[in-house]
């Protein structure tokens, strides 16, 4: 493994050093709005908004949000300690990071349009395909899903690592309320769902504080203090979840979990159908 990649979630000091020692770009791939760029040797990769979108006021807008989500997504793991998010960081175009890669970007003449901002984030070396997987890590994930209403649950939006922990990419589908954890690709996993959840992990989930705040960044006060209320939602049903089955035994596997999520949801949809 290279030297980038030994802490997969930690800050990088002096990025601006960094990015000034690009000497090369080589593109890892692209979406219908975005492509990703891997920067050199230094494990680091870079998403910019593409030429489809000429012409396209709204989307341009609306591909900013979703970069500066994803990095809200490596933020909230970093702050509440599950790290399960490669180090991600919005870079706007008021930074000096933003003028070292608005400097690559240029330089290599890339097919990029949406300039408002980019989003900058840890590449994370791939483990081998029989490479074993850490199970407890993956119960952090799991957890970190459903706290943050995370979408696009698929396997091609988690990277499993050489020692077999997952780290979740690709998270501007998030901040909704609670989503099943079923929809997470780990549930098909042969041992995961028959498997206890970590007692440590349940009462350290259980003393997760209720409230986050998060920077700004230039972005809508208002959408800002919607995703802070949406994850103290999100956070007071993930806890009634689990004391509600621990009530009835002194352990859980997530398939018991899921059953008590899918009934708390369920009734939440229909007080909020009443009130209508």
């Amino acid at each position: 493994m290279s030297e980038n990649n030994i802490n997969e979630t930690s800050e990088i000091p002096d990025l601006v050093s960094h990015l000034s020692e690009v000497k090369n770009v080589r593109k890892i791939g692209s979406g219908s709005s975005r492509t990703v760029y891997l920067l050199g040797e230094l494990g680091l990769c870079v998403k910019v908004g593409h030429g489809s979108l000429i012409g396209m006021p709204e989307r341009r807008k609306r591909i900013v949000k979703s970069m500066w989500k994803d990095s809200l997504m490596y933020e909230m793991s970093e702050m509440w300690g599950f790290g399960v998010v490669p180090f991600t960081k919005f870079i706007d175009s008021r930074s000096s990071e933003y003028e070292c890669i608005e400097f690559i970007i240029e330089s290599l003449d890339l097919d990029v349009v949406v300039r408002e901002a980019f989003l900058l984030q840890r590449y994370v070396e791939m483990g081998e395909k029989d490479v074993s997987l850490d199970l407890a890590h993956a119960q952090k994930a799991i957890f970190f899903n459903l706290i943050t209403g995370r979408g696009d649950q698929i396997k091609v939006n988690s990277v499993i690592n050489p020692k077999g922990k997952i780290f979740e990419i690709d998270n501007e589908i998030s901040f909704h309320g609670l989503r099943g954890a079923d929809g997470h690709w780990i549930m098909t996993h042969s041992d995961f769902k028959k498997r206890p959840i970590e007692s440590n992990l349940v009462e350290w989930v259980l003393g997760l504080p209720e409230e986050i705040q998060f920077e700004p960044n230039g972005m809508d006060p208002i959408e800002i203090i919607a995703i802070q209320n949406q994850v103290r939602s999100n956070v007071l049903q993930l806890k009634a979840a689990i004391d509600q089955v621990k009530g009835k035994r002194g352990e859980m596997s997530f398939r018991e979990f899921m059953t008590a999520i899918d009934v708390l949801t369920r009734d939440e949809r229909n007080r909020a159908r009443k009130k209508r």
